[in-house]
């Protein structure tokens, strides 16, 4: 009766948006020991067998939440499979991620049902006592951590694996940079990340503008889609989120468009809960698909997380670049010149980052067309030579002697290599 009572106030928190997430840096096979653990005690007699990754990188996590959702997975796992069989359990670093994976051998699911595994009260066989509620609540606790949950099953009889992600929140043994748990990476500095908000409802627009404020975030709001190009050319942002649904404008039209000329992960904010929606919007680049209504955790460590996968996607080098007075900072897209801070737009802070992947070696212009503005077409040479010439402006570099970006004729362009 007390884990009843427990279950329905979890699913009135997720449902009103109050589930409460206090997360801190926390390492995941301890909690995954924990819950095992706590499993063995109460009486279940299934082995459960573990992989997990060495040195995994630590995650934004709240422990006691995350115990509950292995808890419930294994206690779901073992419900549904013979007495004494194996659950095993797995955990490795991918990206910005932890994934968790609890998997059985036993009855399996079949496909179609697979998608209704995580809605309340949902029965996957109305002739069998197969309630599977406390899914739900995993889906919940996950996602107010910024993560994903999704089951995977060959079909009846061959099993069944659910798994989940948790954002990291450190590098440690992953290769992946820092940041802090709140996703403001660049907050001890004294800076806060700019997001844009699209959305024409005021009262949303309110919501999130708050919920950023709060978190530490600096946003720039508007209603009207044909301001968002200026805004994306205009102001230095870290982020968008968009509602699908605006006035005279398609919303997947202008994640298409933003994609394609900010290359800004873009995280979808919508009401829309249908699974076409939500292929489409990963399909075109979102970062992220979040339903509303949202509370305003699962918000802002969904935003820590896009922010976390954005940096260890594009930006592999973790020490900043430093030649002569130029300093490039990728972790916190800072680019300085004698301790002077420069303002870059979006498109001339890509093609700048772009040429220090690789410091000496010559970038051509069709890999620079292709990797700054998505284009596989021939390189368009007034264009590149406009954005470089602004660049080099920005930084005090003289193009008849430069210091730091240097002109291949006919072929590209490189950035100087830094000695030693």
């Amino acid at each position: 009766m007390r884990d009843l009572i427990n279950h329905l106030l979890d699913l009135t928190r997720i449902e009103s948006g109050t589930l409460a997430a206090n997360t801190e840096p926390t390492d995941v096979a301890a909690l995954i020991d924990q819950a095992r653990n706590a499993f063995r005690s109460g009486g279940y007699r299934n082995s459960v067998e573990m992989d997990l990754m060495p040195n995994m990188p630590r995650v934004a996590a709240d422990g006691q939440r995350i115990v509950q959702v292995l808890h419930n997975l294994l206690s779901n796992a073992s419900k549904y499979s013979r007495e004494w069989s194996a659950i095993r359990v797995a955990a490795w670093s991918h990206d910005a991620h932890v994934v968790v994976s609890v998997a059985d051998e036993e009855r399996g699911i079949a496909g179609e049902h697979l998608p209704r595994l995580f809605t309340k009260f949902s029965w996957i066989d109305p002739d069998r006592d197969h309630q599977v509620a406390g899914l739900a609540i995993c889906r919940g606790i996950v996602e107010a951590h910024g993560g994903r949950i999704w089951a995977e099953s060959d079909g009846e009889g061959n099993g069944t694996r659910f798994m989940f992600t948790i954002p990291i929140v450190d590098g440690a043994g992953s290769g992946q940079p820092a940041a802090s748990v709140d996703g403001v990476i660049d907050a001890e500095h004294g800076s806060r990340d700019r997001i844009l908000v699209i959305d024409d409802d005021p009262q949303i627009l309110r919501y999130v503008r708050n919920t950023l404020a709060d978190a530490g975030y600096a946003s720039v709001v508007t209603g009207n889609a044909a301001e968002v190009t200026d805004l994306l050319d205009s102001e230095s942002l870290r982020l968008v989120l968009l509602n699908l649904v605006l006035p005279g404008c398609d919303g997947f039209d202008l994640l298409s468009h933003e994609r394609t000329n900010s290359h800004l992960p873009v995280i979808v904010l919508s009401g829309r809960r249908g699974g076409q929606d939500i292929a489409r919007a990963f399909e075109l680049g979102a970062a992220d698909y979040v339903a509303k209504p949202f509370s305003p955790a699962e918000l802002v460590a969904r935003i820590g997380a896009a922010l976390r996968q954005a940096a260890a996607q594009l930006y592999s080098r973790t020490e900043p670049y430093a030649y002569g007075e130029l300093v490039i900072n990728h972790l916190e897209r800072a680019v300085t010149v004698a301790g002077n801070p420069v303002r870059l737009t979006p498109t001339e802070c890509k093609l700048l980052f772009e040429l220090d992947r690789h410091p000496g070696r010559v970038v051509t212009h069709d890999e620079l067309l292709q990797r700054v503005w998505n284009e596989d077409r021939p390189a368009d040479q007034r264009l590149l030579r406009s954005f470089i010439k602004n660049l080099r402006y920005k930084l005090g570099d003289d193009a008849r002697n430069p210091s730091y970006i240097f002109i291949r004729s006919g072929v590209g362009y490189r950035l100087a290599e830094p000695f030693g």
